[in-house]
């Protein structure tokens, strides 16, 4: 339990040290493009989920946590909690910066960023996708997948199948999988 517990802050830490950006209304897309988080409108169907995340960042490892979600219009607020059930982190997102309160994660406002944005690309609207100059194409049916790019380079392979949502980050070679609990 303890190496479990220790890999997700490994995790986490390596998302804040990979991410470049100083500020928590921006994040570091490529090394040329910078873009702002999208609007808080940009959720069009509001989720309120336990989720069991399972994540890899090359060099730190995987980790396994459980994660509270919420995501509306409003805004966005993610719990974190290892498998004992102790709070890791709150990641807060108003629609305007990101922060997140954790005891255990360094440079908590820019982790927090690059997680809100990837949630963004995981739920958003396809039309708030495409407004902040990304290209996106999805593909629907039983298994839905959604593939978001920038000038023909593919930034995020997001797939979704019943209750699991896979993200891959192309560019970081990050990876994780949100599967909602019942």
């Amino acid at each position: 339990m303890k190496r479990t517990t220790y890999a997700l802050f490994a995790m986490m830490l390596g998302l804040a040290l990979i991410c470049s950006c100083s500020t928590t209304a921006k994040v570091s897309v490529t090394d040329g493009l910078r873009l702002n988080l999208l609007p808080a409108s940009a959720i069009t169907e509001p989720l309120d989920v336990y989720q069991l995340m399972e994540g890899t960042i090359p060099g730190y490892g995987e980790a396994v946590l459980e994660s509270y979600l919420v995501a509306d219009e409003s805004g966005i607020e993610m719990y974190l909690f290892a498998p004992t059930g102790q709070t890791i982190a709150v990641v807060h997102y108003d629609g305007n910066k990101a922060s997140m309160e954790s005891e255990f994660i360094p440079h908590g406002e820019i982790a927090a960023a690059y997680m809100v944005f990837d949630i963004q690309m995981c739920y958003a609207d396809c039309k708030a996708i495409e407004a902040c100059g990304l290209q996106i194409s999805e593909t629907t049916g039983e298994s839905k997948e959604r593939v978001v790019s920038y000038k023909g380079e593919i930034l995020y392979k997001i797939s979704y199948a019943g209750n699991t949502c896979t993200l891959v980050n192309m560019r970081r070679a990050y990876s994780y999988t949100l599967e909602t609990l019942e």
